[in-house]
């Protein structure tokens, strides 16, 4: 079995390897693996910036239940900001853009996910959460 610090290190291979051959798919999906493991490792700057770049490839590449996943990570790292507002819109946009693709909402780091809306929820309260949660279900 690989260890978490294995794994980073192999990410972080494919990372470098992809922006040389074109290939921001594999990358974003590298990427989104090193934020979920910095995430864990208790690392939110470097889980935020992987999230974040993941999230630019992805945008770029169509892949929408992948750019999705970005968003959720980025939400657990706003979460532990403690900018739940922003935290919940992000779960909300994540959830329409997997509503329109037919993904689970549970399909990616279904822990970290569930602490961040929990965590949010906490936090504002069932009227404020639902209010930001819906700004990011309808965009624009």
């Amino acid at each position: 079995a690989v260890g978490v610090e294995e794994a980073i290190a192999l990410f972080e291979e494919v990372v470098a390897w992809h922006p040389e051959h074109e290939n921001l798919a594999k990358m974003a999906v590298a990427l989104l693996n090193l934020g979920l493991a910095h995430h864990e490792l208790g690392d939110h700057e470097a889980s935020r910036r992987e999230f974040e770049e993941a999230r630019l490839c992805l945008e770029r590449t169509g892949l929408r239940t992948s750019h999705a996943h970005a968003l959720q990570g980025l939400a657990a790292e706003e979460a532990y900001e403690s900018r739940f507002e922003n935290a919940a819109r992000l779960l909300g946009e994540a959830r329409k853009e997997l509503d329109d693709v037919g993904s689970p909402e549970n399909g990616f780091a279904e822990t970290m996910v569930s602490c961040a809306k929990a965590t949010s929820l906490e936090a504002l309260g069932e009227d404020a959460f639902a209010a930001a949660y819906a700004q990011g279900l309808t965009p624009g």
